[in-house]
């Protein structure tokens, strides 16, 4: 996959104003996550359950990733992460200092990672490893493209929600958000709500209205 200049989030109409009014992002974390392969995706058969289940909940209490994708224009990724095409997607460019060593492109697979590395009677999963894994996702998530910026819980806002903590990342500090779509299926009132965000909180963003496109099984974008 090539460098994208800009990476692009989904997200419902609602978050994705509180999302252009605060300029943050919910960071997801292992416990989380719409795929039941997450942490888990490795063949070994020498560690229990438990063993797994330990390390995935030590990773998720410390650390969290906000979801990118290369690209706007799949269906797919409308349909299930900006409320069946009723939400928007914000695109971030990575401000030139950014730590790149936060940002990871996922990669995938038609195997499960080889766990014949992790030693018998070990009892934390190293480094490397816990952070090949939480890049490591099934061939049939490729559509994605997905990249992912890691931080910890510790530099994020802690809102409570509903009974449980939400942490939420400063976008500021490692991007800049340079683009607005809205999904083809967007109320009126949302696109004005957001057209007026921007208009107070970010200028110099472009806005779109994406449509299907009437010669490809892909969505197109119009500059409003």
């Amino acid at each position: 996959m090539s460098d994208p200049e800009v990476l692009y989030h989904f997200i419902s109409a609602g978050y994705g104003l509180d999302a252009i009014r605060d300029h943050r992002l919910k960071l997801s974390r292992l416990d989380q996550l719409n795929d039941p392969f997450e942490f888990s995706g490795v063949a070994d058969f020498s560690q229990t359950q438990s063993f797994w289940e330990e390390n995935r909940t030590t990773y998720a209490n410390k650390f969290g990733f906000i979801c990118f994708s290369a690209k706007w224009n799949h269906p797919l990724m409308w349909a299930h992460y900006a409320q069946s095409h009723h939400g928007i997607v914000l695109g971030y460019r990575r401000k030139t200092d950014i730590d790149e060593g936060k940002l990871r492109e996922v990669e995938y697979v038609t195997e499960k990672l080889d766990g014949k590395s992790i030693e018998s009677g070990q009892t934390k999963l190293s480094v490397s490893f816990l952070k090949k894994m939480t890049r490591t996702k099934a061939d049939f998530w490729h559509y994605e493209e997905e990249f992912r910026f890691f931080d910890t819980l510790g530099r994020a806002v802690r809102v409570s929600m509903n009974g449980r903590f939400l942490y939420f990342y400063d976008m500021t500090e490692q991007f800049e958000l340079a683009e607005v779509l809205l999904g083809q299926k967007v109320s009126q009132e949302c696109a004005d709500s957001v057209a007026q965000a921007l208009a107070d909180h970010a200028a110099n963003v472009k806005l779109y209205d994406v449509k299907c496109s009437n010669s490809k099984f892909l969505m197109e974008r119009h500059r409003k």
